[in-house]
């Protein structure tokens, strides 16, 4: 039997069209359960909400504490001068999600899995202030001082994600090497 080692050039393409405008209000849920969120908001904070997804959304920040459980399906975060997504005490999962910011993700004894996501921010990539898992599947990394207006950059500049992650640390992009 022989296996062919495949490698993997550019993000796959998928069908729908990642929403970019950002909202000026915010959405807070508080202890909600089973909810569809879509549109523009400048913050989203979900406290203690379960089984919540947020689908076609932008948002400048997005907050998820306190034991809730969310997806995330065609997601736009872009904050131009912080943190885009914190996670404290949850599980997030999410696809087709990109994140441009000065930091992209804090967690905080969360765990997080993303797949066909875009992470474009500064060093460090994401924060861990508790122990946190981490599982990316067929996403990438991007210094955003390597990236253009786009977010694109040459092949040599992304660092692909794909794997487990088991952070106590912080996470760079250097790391990812």
């Amino acid at each position: 039997m022989i296996l062919k080692k495949t490698f993997i050039h550019q993000m796959p393409k998928l069908k729908q069209r990642m929403p970019t405008a950002i909202g000026q209000t915010n959405l807070n849920c508080e202890k909600q359960h089973k909810h569809i969120i879509s549109g523009a908001y400048k913050t989203i904070v979900l406290d203690g909400c379960e089984n919540v997804l947020l689908k076609n959304v932008t948002a400048e920040r997005l907050i998820v504490s306190n034991q809730s459980r969310v997806r995330l399906t065609n997601v736009y975060l872009h904050n131009p001068a912080g943190n885009a997504l914190t996670i404290e005490h949850s599980a997030l999962e999410g696809t087709q999600v990109t994140i441009k910011a000065e930091q992209a993700i804090e967690l905080n004894h969360a765990k997080l899995d993303l797949a066909a996501a875009r992470l474009l921010s500064h060093s460090p990539l994401m924060i861990t202030r508790g122990e946190s898992t981490s599982y990316f599947s067929l996403s990438e990394s991007l210094p955003l001082e390597l990236s253009d207006k786009k977010g694109t950059a040459s092949n040599k500049s992304v660092r692909w994600l794909h794997g487990h992650y088991s952070l106590q640390q912080n996470l760079s992009h250097n790391d990812l090497l």
